[in-house]
């Protein structure tokens, strides 16, 4: 039985029910511990050796932990999307950010690769393309106790396949249908209004009527070129004809740019990217987005500008109308805190790592790496509760707030300590025991993990 402190044990009981043998659980309790405290590639070897396990006989059963054991991961992310809910959302407007990322990889036997442009190799000029899977992820926007930024809390990740992955019968989804797929399952998750928030990529009239479906406000950039028009008139009673489903053709956001151009408008303080404000422009109204295929989709749509011109100006929109301009700016540039989970659950939790190459340990390995960073801060907030978390800094390097790395260090402090403190304890046979513990922990110290 792994021994393991009280605020980590209550953390990880509640994913006791994903699991349908107690034997299964104890296994996925080792790799989860295993792979926080692993540093560097996240491998099963490598979590077993640094949990002590490099020589069991029966390594063959963690692997099928991944690749066979049946275990549902939407089980998980559910129950992790509700302890998140619990621990630092309550009674506060639900805010979830979706993106997608590139892991990295090279195989043709992997499940789900493609060549997909590298959003992080890339700039707006240059364009890059590498091998990997694409996963699309779900993460809670939210503020931690010990940090004035947004946080944003991975919980519900999914796999992109590429077109030439084989289906079957089924017909190919893109990235936007599995989106809408994603929304309509956290939507009966959470039963409970919530704003979901995404890049350019999202903000598409499909993804907006999917949202209005299932009660979810969607906040996103708007297309420059977006064909905006009044809401349809009140017609007079038996008027001929079919009813008219949108007004007059309004301004396009070009047009918007340069009168104001010569005109004065509202400012705001606004906070920005990089824990600052700044001052910002605002232009707003309502309208309906018509695009073809679609029913005119209503919105409140926003041009965000920059008084000096630099960054270019952004327009965004909202499905829910009683969003108010500042209000959808800000969870607009929330945003950005998607982007640093990815790069600190690549640094950190050796996602980009994994080995496995089948469709169930592809599908499985990345999404649980991702739920790690949220399982991390969920245990740090209950260290937290009994010892205040402070930056983790040395005599040269003076650190203004606390990072993950923090909460990933106060971590394997509390987990290195239970399993250390306790068996450095008196024995009936001391000399063996301590002998036995002395040699752990020299080949802990050099295998540096």
């Amino acid at each position: 039985m792994l021994s393991l402190p009280n605020e980590i044990a209550d953390v990880l009981a509640p994913f006791r029910g994903v699991f349908a043998q107690q034997r299964s659980w104890q296994k996925a309790q080792t790799m989860l511990v295993g792979a926080i405290l692993c540093q560097g590639h996240r491998t099963v070897s490598r979590v077993l050796q640094v949990m002590g396990l490099g020589q069991t006989q029966q390594y063959g059963k963690y692997y099928r932990m991944l690749s066979r054991v049946g275990w549902s991961g939407l089980a998980a992310a559910q129950t992790l999307l509700s302890l998140i809910m619990l621990a630092f959302v309550g009674t506060e407007t639900v805010v979830i950010g979706i993106d997608e990322t590139l892991e990295r990889r090279w195989g043709h036997r992997i499940w789900g690769l493609g060549i997909y442009r590298d959003g992080v190799k890339s700039s707006r000029t240059h364009t890059v393309k590498s091998s990997g899977v694409r996963w699309q992820v779900m993460q809670v926007l939210v503020r931690l106790p010990w940090s004035p930024r947004v946080w944003a809390l991975p919980f519900f990740s999914l796999m992109v396949p590429s077109e030439a992955t084989p289906r079957g019968k089924r017909a190919y989804r893109s990235s936007l249908d599995w989106a809408i797929v994603m929304v309509r399952v956290v939507s009966r998750w959470l039963k409970r209004y919530w704003v979901c928030v995404g890049d350019g990529g999202y903000g598409h009239a499909k993804f907006g009527w999917a949202c209005r479906r299932h009660g979810v406000a969607l906040v996103a950039r708007l297309p420059w070129k977006a064909n905006l028009y009044e809401f349809a008139p009140t017609m007079p009673p038996r008027y001929p004809g079919r009813p008219r489903t949108k007004g007059v053709r309004l301004p396009s956001m070009q047009h918007h740019l340069e009168r104001l151009s010569v005109e004065s408008g509202p400012f705001h303080i606004l906070p920005w990217y990089g824990g600052h404000h700044a001052l910002r422009q605002l232009v707003t109204g309502t309208a309906v987005w018509d695009v073809d295929g679609y029913p005119p989709l209503p919105l409140r749509w926003v041009l965000v500008i920059d008084p000096h011109r630099s960054p270019p100006p952004t327009a965004l929109f909202s499905t829910s109308l009683l969003l108010s301009p500042p209000q959808i700016v800000e969870l607009y540039v929330a945003r950005w805190s998607l982007e640093v989970t990815f790069e600190e659950a690549r640094a950190h939790l050796g996602v980009q790592s994994q080995r496995q190459w089948s469709k169930a340990a592809t599908t499985r390995t990345t999404p649980v790496l991702f739920a790690l960073f949220s399982l991390v801060c969920l245990i740090a907030n209950r260290l937290h509760a009994f010892t205040p978390l402070v930056p983790h800094t040395t005599a040269w390097y003076a650190k203004p707030e606390i990072t993950f790395s923090d909460l990933l260090w106060a971590v394997r402090t509390a987990l290195w300590r239970a399993r250390v403190v306790p068996r450095l304890a008196p024995s009936p046979d001391p000399a063996l025991s301590l002998e036995a513990e002395r040699e752990q922990l020299i080949q802990l110290l050099a295998a540096s993990f």
